[in-house]
Parts: structure tokens; C-alpha cells; sequence
């Protein structure tokens, strides 16, 4: 039971953190600034207005519906206002049952002779709800007069009149992946608060364990999700983006309705944004060119692709948004653009004709053209595809990113909590800090294409059985947690699955090699057998996700041999040894040469450390933080400490890394850029905690407090 006097502090504290999580989540009450897509008055062709209102003679109405939360204001337009005017314009604001809601009084003699003018409203108006607009005119020495525009430069708020006026929003503060991983530091607050007020309340250490977790989870999520303490890495925002599309590419097709093109987990997509693998998908903005419209010619320009070149072709037409269709007259591509003349009298622009991804190709009898085209990528199943494509319905790619990040993060906190529990507290606390602060799991982790919290889920289980593995139950449960934790790795790529295989049984082995030294026999023979066991599930696991994958190859025909034997030949032998070096005469780059290349070179090549290892610590330094162990080792040996367990943990680690990069030689070689992030699986926490701990231990004398290391 919590003491009384402790009620009131627990009673205020979660008061508190619940008005404030619904202020943040619910109501989404913290906004700032004001947003609007209105245009200049001068981005109008003269030939697109079409009269004004003389606010002298009628009063002006205008229905309209907010189409977002946080309804701010208007953007009027007015002409025949000159300097020093004087008089007031009021809007009126009432809804449908009559009822004036607001009411703006606009001082003329502030209102300079600008192409618009920004409103704030008084108060907020609801999403979705319709209002009616009064616009009149008082006192006016000179009374301004509003603009009557082609409908096509109206905004989706204006239901009736044809009024040029913009609509303003104010924009949330927090986005809702902060506002995910806000109110998980907050619950994690809370919990530790609480517990702290009653450390003698047993009941309430689950309360502390939990909110630890989700503090250092949060903490680790935030950092994955923004990169918020490494500035030196500066590759973080578009990190292979490349294989992320083929993930991103999949939900855009399902969300634009063209679901029947998805034959594969992972699809290829290209339309008139461009090519599914570009990170960039915006138009081109310059002086001459306007969201991909010309300023001057009447000419746009989309990116050149496969698409293009099958449909931006001469004698075929552009149907835009607003329905205006043109047909092609000239096409000139380069490697990066493609622009196209349209015959037009005059130039386009995006505020009268739309945004020019919402375009579509018709051939030269004006039938519609594909708006894009697809291929599925099978090199694996794409069981992340499949999933995203589902919780894309639910949430966007940007809270996603998230979605994956707070898992990695949470695997990783669950990790180095096993690995504190089995150790001790330090080895738990660099284990953290090196997933937290390593640029390369920063970079891997929200990605939708690598789903990195698949990579170390495997370890999570053999770290269970490693510290249970005198109890059958925990045995039993963590080679289920192995067989399903590889099977959905592998169904989302087999990237690196020789070094998941062994993190698999990394510790056990490590466990296994300290039983023989210590000659435990009867632990020896456990070790041994469950290491057995734990390796055929794993590898079953393995098995089964490829006998879901081998059906689904092309020229498989369903056929799991079949599959099998393409995956070998167009997959496998490609990324490892005994791929046909004439095939790589048609491949330039590094990627040609990755057949030829020796072990020893690809070995070395990882070396070369050619980013931060971790923040603040620089890639020079992984050299010194490899052979520094070993001297520890030889100094130790020499005076007869040897720590056999950290020797084998070493030397374990270190071969877990070295398996893809001398098994998936060819693999290692073409991918520099990514594969510097199987050092993070145990390696270089292992090799930074020896380190430090020997240094722990020598400042140990001089301590009054006995460090458990």
C-alpha cells in the first residue's frame, strides 16, 4: 500500500502528466504560426479574373468549410487600396444555423497596398464544419474593392462564389512521431516518480522497471527517429533511400488504388513524379521554373524515367488537375529531366492547373495512359512490404519510420537489460550507450526496408536461454523465439544472416568455452546440446521462410525446388563465391570487380573505419580499440588473470562479424556504405567494455567503493 502521505504527491503527479498527454495527444493543443497556400495577386493571369467586388455598394458572402484542424485565419486580396487609407473592413463569421461566431474589424490605415493580407480569426473554427463569410465595408475614404477569379485558383475550403480569399492554419508543434515518443518519456517519468516516492512499496518496482524502460527506450527511439546528438552524421536523412522506396513505393501504390500491380512484398514503381528509387521526388524550382512549370514557356518538367520515355512523347496530351488538357508539341530529355512543350498560348502554373504529380498522360485519341508502371522486386519475400502496406491505411511513412525505430529501440534496451542481468551493469550500460550512439544503428534503424530490430531479435532469445539455461521451460520457449525471430528475418531479406545466425548462440558459445575451461562437464554437455538444438531451429526457421519465398520467384511456377534453385544461381552465388565472371563483364564499378576481388582485400577493407564509431570517438580510433583487448589479454596471461570469459567473448564476436564479410565476400565488397554495421553486433561493445572496465579496474585502489565489473 502507498503511505498517505504519499498519495497526495502520486495524485498530483499523475493529474499533471494526464492533462498534459491530453493537451498534447487528444486535442492536439500546442500550434504556433500560420500556414496557407494563397498566392501572390500578381501570379494571376489577367485574363483569369473575371470582375471585383465594389464593397461600397453590396456587402460580399462566401461559404466555406475548413478542411484541417486549427483553423487561424483569411488572406484577403485587395485592389484600389492606397497608402494612408482610412475606414475599417469587418468580416463576419457565422455558422449554418445563423449564429455569428466571430467578428474581425480590419483598421484600413494598417493595410499597406500589398498583394494580400493576412487575418487572424478570434476564434477557432472546427474541421469540417460549414461557415458563412459577410465581408462589408465601413467609413472608407476609399473603399477597397476584392477580386473575382477563375475557379480553378480556388482553394478546397470555398464552397460557393468564385472570391479569391485564402484560408490560414496554424501548424502543430509536435508531429505525431513526437508526440508518440513524448508520451512514452512521460509514462516512463511518471513510473520512476512514483516508485521513487515509495522505494519500500515492493509492488511498485515493476512500476520502476517499467518506466526505465520506456525512458531509455524513448530516449533511444528519439535519437533514431532525429538524430538529435550526432551533427558528424551527415547522411542520416537520406540514408538508403534506394531500398526504402521499393518499401515506400509499395504503400503509394496501394494508396492510390492500383493494388492490382502489387504481384510481391517489394515492388519497383515509376510515374510522373519519377523513378521509384529517386529520394527526391519534388519539381524543379529556379528562375525559370515554378513546381515544374515553366515561368515564361508553356512547358513542364517531370524526371526522366522509364515512364516518360514511354509516354511524354509528341502528339500525346497532359490532362492536369483542373481538367485543362494540352497536347505534347516538343519533348527534350536529359539524364535527370525531361522537359515538355505544350501547346499553349501562354505558360502554366501550378495554382491554376494543379500539382503536376496529379497529371496524366492520354495518347493521341485522348484515351488515358497507365499512370504508372511496376515491377516486383524478388530477390526476397518482402514480408516488411506487406506488413507497411497494411499500417500505411492507419498511419504515414513518417510515423511508421517511427513505428520502426521505437521497436529497434526497444530490442536494443531489452538487450543490454539481458546482458547487465547476466553480466553486470557496465557491459549493460556500453552495450546501450554504443547502439545509442553508433551513427550506423542510428541510420538502419527507422528504415522500412531493413527493419533493423529483425537483425537482433534472434540474439534477445539466445541471451534468454543463456540465462536460463538450466530451465527447461525458458530452453523451450527461447528455441520457438529463434525458429519465428529468423524465419521473419528472413522473410524480410537475408542480409547479414550469417552474423544473426550467430548472435543466435553468440553467448551460449561464449558460456560453452568457459565450462570447458573450467572443466563443468555437466554444464559443458547443456551448452553443447542446446547450442545444437538452438542452431537447427534457427536454421529451420531459415529453411521455411525460403520454402515461402522459392514458390513466388519468377519461372518458379510455383515450384519450390525450382525456386531454390533460382535463388541460388541468381541470388546467392552472386553475393558469396562461384558467380559466372562473365556475367560481371557487363556490370561496371566496384560491383564488376566484386567476383575477382580476394577475402583478404574485402577483410581490410573494413578497417578502414570511414565514419565516427561512435559519437564523438572517431573512426581513426577503431584500430587502437581492436588491439587494445589483446594487450589486455597478453598482459593478464602474463601474470596469470586471464579472464577466460572475456577472451572467448572477443574472440566469438569478432568471428560472428567476420562470417558475412569472408562468406558474403562479394556482398561485403559492393556495399561499403552499409556493412561497417555488422562491427555493432557485439564486436565493439565487447572490445569498449574491456577497455573500459580495465581502466575501472585500475582506478579501483584508489576507490572507496567496490565497482562491479
Amino acid at each position: 500500500m502507498i503511505k498517505k502521505r504519499n498519495v497526495l504527491v502520486v495524485v498530483i503527479v499523475v493529474v499533471i502528466a494526464v492533462l498534459f498527454l491530453i493537451q498534447l495527444d487528444v486535442r492536439d493543443g500546442f500550434t504556433h504560426g500560420f500556414s496557407t497556400n494563397s498566392l501572390k495577386y500578381n501570379q494571376i493571369y489577367e485574363g483569369d479574373i473575371q470582375g471585383y467586388v465594389d464593397l461600397e455598394k453590396n456587402n460580399y458572402r462566401v461559404t466555406f468549410r475548413p478542411t484541417k484542424d486549427h483553423f487561424a485565419g483569411f488572406v484577403l486580396y485587395f485592389t484600389n487600396q492606397p497608402d494612408g487609407n482610412t475606414g475599417t473592413i469587418e468580416l463576419s463569421v457565422s455558422d449554418e444555423t445563423g449564429k455569428i461566431v466571430d467578428t474581425i474589424q480590419i483598421e484600413l490605415s494598417k493595410v499597406r497596398n500589398l498583394y494580400d493580407y493576412k487575418v487572424l480569426c478570434n476564434k477557432e473554427l472546427k474541421k469540417g464544419e460549414v461557415y458563412h463569410l459577410e465581408i462589408s465595408a465601413n467609413g472608407c475614404a476609399t473603399t477597397p474593392q476584392l477580386i473575382l477569379v477563375d475557379p480553378d485558383y480556388l482553394s478546397d475550403e470555398c464552397i460557393d462564389g468564385n472570391l479569391l480569399l485564402g484560408y490560414g492554419y496554424r501548424e502543430s508543434t509536435f508531429t505525431s512521431s513526437e508526440k508518440l515518443l513524448i508520451t512514452i518519456l512521460v509514462v516512463g517519468a511518471v513510473l520512476i516518480l512514483i516508485a521513487l516516492i515509495e522505494k519500500e512499496n515492493k509492488a511498485l518496482k515493476v512500476c520502476y522497471v517499467i518506466g526505465i524502460s520506456c525512458l531509455l527506450s524513448g530516449i533511444m527511439a528519439w535519437n533514431f527517429s532525429f538524430n538529435s546528438i550526432d551533427n558528424e552524421n551527415t547522411t542520416f536523412k537520406d540514408f538508403d533511400k534506394w531500398s526504402e522506396n521499393l518499401v515506400i513505393t509499395t504503400i503509394k501504390a496501394d494508396q492510390i488504388g492500383c493494388g492490382e500491380f502489387i504481384t510481391a512484398g517489394l515492388n519497383g514503381f515509376t510515374d510522373i513524379t519519377g523513378p521509384w528509387n529517386a529520394c527526391d521526388k519534388s519539381y524543379i524550382t529556379d528562375n525559370n521554373w515554378n513546381a515544374g512549370y515553366g515561368r515564361y514557356t508553356p512547358q513542364v518538367a517531370i524526371r526522366t524515367s522509364e515512364y516518360t520515355s514511354m509516354f511524354a512523347v509528341v502528339d500525346n496530351y497532359i490532362r492536369f488537375a483542373n481538367q485543362d488538357t494540352y497536347r505534347i508539341t516538343e519533348v527534350y530529355s536529359d539524364s535527370t529531366w525531361t522537359n515538355i512543350t505544350l501547346d499553349s498560348e501562354r505558360p502554366l502554373n501550378p495554382w491554376k492547373h494543379g500539382d503536376l504529380s496529379e497529371a496524366v498522360f492520354l495518347d493521341a485519341q485522348c484515351n488515358e495512359l497507365p499512370r504508372s508502371t511496376y515491377f516486383a522486386y524478388v530477390s526476397q519475400y518482402g514480408l516488411q512490404g506487406i506488413v507497411f502496406r497494411y499500417l500505411s491505411r492507419l498511419f504515414d511513412v513518417a510515423f511508421l519510420n517511427t513505428l520502426c525505430a521505437l521497436v529497434t529501440a526497444i530490442v536494443f534496451t531489452w538487450i543490454s537489460y539481458l546482458v547487465a542481468k547476466k553480466y553486470n551493469f557496465l557491459f549493460g550500460s556500453v552495450f546501450y550507450l554504443v547502439f545509442l550512439l553508433s551513427p550506423w544503428t542510428v541510420n538502419f534503424a527507422d528504415n522500412l526496408y531493413w527493419v533493423e530490430f529483425t537483425w537482433f531479435l534472434p540474439m534477445v532469445a539466445g541471451l534468454i536461454c543463456s540465462l536460463k539455461i538450466k530451465e527447461k521451460k525458458y530452453r523451450i520457449a527461447s528455441y520457438f523465439f529463434a525458429f519465428v525471430a529468423i524465419a521473419v528475418k528472413c522473410l524480410c531479406g537475408y542480409e547479414y544472416i550469417t552474423v544473426i545466425m550467430m548472435g543466435v548462440i553468440l553467448f551460449l558459445v561464449v558460456d560453452f568455452v568457459v565450462a570447458l575451461f573450467e572443466r563443468d562437464r555437466k554444464s559443458a554437455r547443456l551448452l553443447f546440446r542446446t547450442i545444437v538444438i538452438i542452431g537447427i531451429v534457427a536454421l529451420l526457421g531459415f529453411a521455411m521462410a525460403l520454402c515461402i519465398h522459392a514458390p513466388e520467384k519468377p519461372g518458379a511456377d510455383g515450384s519450390i525446388l525450382k525456386g531454390l534453385k533460382l535463388i541460388i544461381n541468381n541470388d546467392v552465388l552472386r553475393r558469396t563465391y562461384g558467380a559466372d565472371i562473365n556475367y560481371y563483364d557487363e556490370i561496371i564499378g566496384r560491383e564488376s570487380y566484386a567476383v575477382l576481388a580476394s577475402t583478404w582485400q574485402v577483410i581490410c577493407e573494413y578497417f578502414n573505419f570511414n565514419t565516427e564509431i561512435i559519437t564523438g570517438i572517431h573512426g581513426n580510433m577503431f584500430a587502437f580499440i581492436c588491439i587494445a583487448p589483446l594487450l589486455i589479454f597478453v598482459y593478464d596471461f602474463k601474470n596469470r588473470q586471464a579472464n577466460v570469459e572475456m577472451i572467448a567473448m572477443y574472440c566469438v564476436s569478432f568471428f560472428t562479424t567476420m562470417t558475412w564479410f569472408v562468406l558474403a565476400k562479394s556482398h561485403s565488397y559492393v556495399h561499403l556504405h552499409l556493412n561497417y554495421v555488422l562491427w555493432y553486433f557485439g564486436y565493439i561493445q565487447v572490445s569498449i567494455y574491456i577497455i573500459i572496465a580495465r581502466i575501472f579496474s585500475v582506478a579501483r585502489p584508489r576507490n572507496t567503493k567496490e565497482l562491479d565489473i
